[in-house]
């Protein structure tokens, strides 16, 4: 697998993400679910899917995750 070291959530990690796993120093997924509901409207309990989001478009929006 790949993975890009330059953003802080490492895109590579599947078996953590649907664990709920702590990605980076930058990154806790259970905060990030937690601090957004319009997310847990649109993604529920798949963690995958809050990874995602926050890699894609709620880094770039200023959206945290810690």
């Amino acid at each position: 697998y790949q993975c890009d070291w330059s953003s802080d959530v490492c895109s590579s990690d599947l078996y953590g993400m649907s664990e709920g796993r702590i990605a980076s120093q930058q990154f806790n997924v259970n905060v990030y679910k937690q601090r957004y509901p319009d997310l847990q409207q649109a993604f529920g309990n798949n963690l995958k899917m809050y990874y995602q989001h926050y890699m894609k478009y709620g880094k770039n929006e200023g959206r945290s995750g810690i």
